[in-house]
């Protein structure tokens, strides 16, 4: 995701994470960043807001957020399975933008 679509610069954005079912496994979400969307690493704890995204057979059929603040031009979305077996989830992940420093014209 780049923050600087449309050249509206957004100061920042929310993880949605929608888990629908989860038969095995725990699902762990965290949010990676770039300044130039192509060397990635963890968003450092300071600049997310809420908790980590972590999703399991008895929490799975919910949406899930975690806010981010920080400086860094390019988001993305990794998620990590544990358990045994590890391969059973279904889910989706999107980032929403928000607080642009450009407004469209009225």
């Amino acid at each position: 995701m780049d923050r600087m679509q449309g050249l509206q610069a957004y100061r920042s954005a929310m993880l949605v994470v929608h888990a629908g079912a989860i038969t095995d496994g725990t699902h762990t979400f965290k949010i990676q960043v770039s300044d130039d969307g192509t060397t990635w690493a963890d968003a450092p704890t300071t600049d997310l807001q809420g908790p980590a995204i972590s999703v399991a057979a008895v929490t799975g059929n919910t949406a899930y957020t975690q806010g981010y603040n920080g400086p860094a031009r390019y988001l993305r979305a990794v998620a990590t399975v544990t358990g045994s077996p590890a391969t059973g989830g279904l889910y989706s992940a999107g980032f929403v933008l928000s607080g642009p420093r450009r407004s469209p014209r009225a």
